[in-house]
């Protein structure tokens, strides 16, 4: 089974693009989200630390949209800066731990992990490609005959091939 309720924290930093004349621009700004959400919080009082449920007070502070943009800079996962930026600035940061407590940053990754964006979508690519060879073994007919919705996947069992890695 896979897992489908998440905790999310707010780790590390992440590229926000500048957005100018009602267009993104190549220019961006580097924001350390807990700071950021910290801040955002003792500016209204909000007593954070105690462990309470905050929504209501976030509600009553009416600061819902700058928690929603903290909260979609937390999940956003690809970090790049433009290329009059720093076009080799390429990091994928997650907001989640894994099982051994640690969040991934592909800055700090060994080798056998992907370094950035593109290495992790050659990764997933790959990954596909482990699925469909399973299911064309496992489904192939002395006929022949081999039914292409075989290779159709779901989110549900995406997530659980690759979380429970049944590709090993």
């Amino acid at each position: 089974m896979s897992k489908s309720s998440w905790s999310v924290y707010t780790y590390g930093v992440r590229i926000k693009r500048r957005f100018v004349n009602g267009r993104f621009s190549n220019e961006s700004d580097t924001i350390d989200i807990t700071k950021d959400m910290e801040k955002t919080l003792e500016m209204t009082d909000i007593n954070w630390r105690d462990g309470h449920d905050l929504r209501q007070d976030i509600i009553d502070y009416e600061i819902v949209q700058h928690i929603f943009e903290i909260f979609r800079l937390t999940v956003q996962m690809r970090n790049s800066l433009s290329e009059l930026e720093d076009r080799d600035y390429d990091r994928l940061i997650s907001p989640v731990l894994n099982e051994n407590n640690i969040f991934y940053d592909s800055a700090k990754a060994g080798d056998a992990l992907p370094k950035d964006a593109d290495a992790n979508g050659a990764y997933c690519i790959a990954l596909k490609g482990l699925y469909e060879i399973k299911q064309i073994t496992e489904n192939w007919k002395e006929d022949g005959k081999f039914s292409r919705d075989k290779l159709k996947i779901s989110n549900k069992d995406w997530f659980d091939f690759i979380q429970n890695k049944r590709y090993l």
